[in-house]
Order: structure tokens, then C-alpha cells, then sequence
């Protein structure tokens, strides 16, 4: 290979959801290089203050799976770049995601306004 004609990675592709504060989801990365060149190495932020290198050694255009879990809920900008084994890094990518808070049931809000007897609780007889 000719170092002085070799090109960085292309950025990376992210796939993955959004989801909910507290769960582990997994996210897969790919990167394409221009010259054939195998993906060394990733560099991840999770935008909540946490990052990871990835060592792979995985082929241009090969998946490479990562899991992560948020602990708070909130937007987040996951961004990712490539190292190619030529030493030389691509540009950043980025998914945006949200962790959402958990979201109240039907049945669990109606509930708190009905009584045992199922009649409508006391406390929300002036509303009507």
C-alpha cells in the first residue's frame, strides 16, 4: 500500500433506537474504506458524559455492535468515528436518540380516580 495515496475511512453509518433511561440497547456501526483498508478501531461518545474505543480489526463495510445504556432520560447525539489500519481517522457521524421517561397507563391513571367499589373516588367529585 502507498502511505502518501491512502485515504482516511469514510464516517461511519449508526443504526439503532431510541428507548427507555435504564435499558441496554445495542448500536452497529459501519465504515467503508476507500482504499480496502480493515477498520482498526472506534471511537464512541454516548453523549452523557461516556465514550469507548472499540478495538475490532474488522474488514471495510463489516458490522461492528456495540451496546450502551443511558441512565437519565433526555435527547442524546451519539457520534462515532473510524480508524483505519493505515493509522489514519475518518470524520464523525451522528444518531440522534431520545430516552424517554416511562410513560403512565391508562389503567394506572384511572385508577387513582375510581375507589375499591369501583365508583368515582370523593376527591374528584368537584370536578364534574
Amino acid at each position: 500500500m502507498n502511505f502518501f495515496n491512502n485515504q482516511p475511512p469514510n464516517a461511519p453509518t449508526i443504526d439503532g433506537k431510541s428507548g427507555k433511561a435504564g435499558k441496554e440497547y445495542k448500536y452497529t456501526f459501519v465504515t467503508i474504506d476507500p482504499d480496502g483498508d480493515n477498520i482498526s478501531s472506534y471511537i464512541i461518545n454516548w453523549d452523557d458524559g461516556t465514550q469507548d474505543i472499540v478495538d475490532c480489526s474488522v474488514g471495510s463495510g463489516k458490522e461492528v455492535v456495540v451496546a450502551h445504556k443511558w441512565n437519565k432520560t433526555g435527547a442524546y447525539t451519539i457520534r462515532a468515528r473510524a480508524k483505519d489500519t493505515e493509522n489514519l481517522w475518518g470524520p464523525w457521524s451522528e444518531l440522534e436518540i431520545t430516552m424517554p421517561k416511562e410513560k403512565i397507563t391508562h389503567s394506572f391513571c384511572c385508577s387513582l380516580m375510581f375507589d375499591k367499589s369501583g365508583s368515582l373516588s370523593s376527591k374528584y367529585d368537584s370536578l364534574g
